[in-house]
């Protein structure tokens, strides 16, 4: 009889334990598992860092402000611009610039948009990128009407112009005053030879 009572007592004190253990590993993993969260949780996440300016292959600063402005415009017009020879091309990814080419030939590149300093492009080849507006001069359409080829002889220019190709792409600046011989006219373009022997159209 005795022995039976301390058998109940002893299995009674057992389970007892057993409970008590299986509740502190249960408190001490719901413990561990909140403070894991936590540390989870507090874990800095990791963003792009915007760069302010940045350096071009010309050594010049560039205001990543004005390139990354919102305020594009969408160009109206045909959009077919000269971008003249010496032109930083911009490209990059959300907000900085990630390569860049110096173009080292006129071409002909479509404007898709642009804001105050410069223009969003797209290149012959597809590429897209930024560049200065300032290198860019619109595309003329030369051939609207038909050329008289009546030799006109020499002339001066009245006003600063530009110089055109075939193809309505600028070639260069010229001066007013400047002397050249006319070879054919539209009464709206004319084929000229310029002082230094270039050919092309002028308004």
């Amino acid at each position: 009889m005795i022995n039976l009572k301390i058998n109940k007592r002893t299995i009674c004190a057992f389970l007892l334990g057993g409970t008590i253990s299986l509740n502190t590993i249960g408190c001490t993993k719901d413990i561990i598992s909140r403070h894991n969260e936590k540390k989870f949780n507090n874990t800095p996440k990791i963003e792009s860092v915007i760069e302010e300016t940045q350096v071009n292959k010309s050594n010049i600063s560039i205001d990543m402000s004005e390139l990354n402005d919102s305020a594009y415009i969408l160009t109206n017009g045909n959009g077919r611009y000269t971008l003249c020879r010496g032109a930083n091309i911009y490209f990059k990814n959300d907000e900085n610039i990630v390569d860049e080419i110096i173009n080292d030939k006129q071409m002909i590149v479509n404007v898709i948009s642009s804001n105050d300093k410069y223009s969003f492009i797209e290149l012959s080849s597809g590429a897209k990128g930024y560049v200065d507006k300032g290198y860019l001069v619109e595309c003329v359409n030369i051939h609207k009407t038909d050329y008289s080829n009546a030799d006109e002889g020499d002339a001066f220019l009245s006003k600063n112009a530009y110089l055109y190709d075939e193809n309505g792409m600028y070639i260069k600046f010229l001066r007013s005053c400047d002397k050249c011989h006319i070879i054919k006219s539209n009464n709206e373009y004319a084929y000229i030879i310029s002082l230094d022997g270039t050919n092309g159209y002028v308004l």
